[in-house]
């Protein structure tokens, strides 16, 4: 690898370690930013929040359950867990409405409903419907405040003023 090739790799791994993917976000909204280095920031928040996800991941992992039933609840319970613009009871009400509304009563209809609102889910076939729920709230978490708002609002229709600005109230913590 020559020189330059080591100091672009370099500089990433240093803005990666030191830059949470919501700062990378907020830069790429910023004025001035062209959309090429717009594109660039948003790669690099989702590669941000992969990584953060994954060494998460891994700490939980080295601390093994007693029975699989376990296992599966304290994964669930970590991923709704993770810091984000999402508070618990905003997750949780994801999480019911995605796993318990005959809306989305297969997979396929929260990969739907995904691509619907703009929000590409990386999933394999073998991925059942609660890790492709849970990859859903994972990619709540790198969406903007409005879009993430416009995206409740799409997951929860109608549901009355009153209702809705107890979301916005849960969502943005205000």
């Amino acid at each position: 690898m020559n020189e330059i090739h080591h100091k672009i790799l370099s500089d990433l791994h240093g803005i990666l370690s030191c830059a949470t993917s919501e700062q990378l976000l907020s830069a790429s909204l910023s004025p001035g930013v062209t959309t090429h280095m717009k594109y660039a920031l948003e790669e690099l928040a989702k590669e941000r929040a992969t990584t953060v996800n994954k060494k998460r991941a891994s700490q939980i992992s080295e601390i093994k359950p007693s029975s699989s039933s376990d296992r599966k609840r304290k994964s669930t319970e970590h991923r709704l867990r993770t810091t984000s613009r999402l508070n618990d009871e905003t997750k949780h009400m994801v999480w019911k409405m995605l796993n318990d509304s005959p809306r989305f009563a297969k997979k396929g209809n929260v990969v739907h409903f995904a691509r619907s609102v703009g929000i590409r889910l990386d999933i394999q076939a073998k991925d059942g419907k609660k890790r492709v729920v849970s990859k859903f709230i994972a990619s709540l978490e790198t969406l903007s405040r409005p879009r993430l708002s416009r995206v409740l609002r799409q997951l929860f229709p109608g549901q009355d003023k009153q209702t809705e600005g107890w979301i916005e109230l849960i969502t943005n913590g205000r």
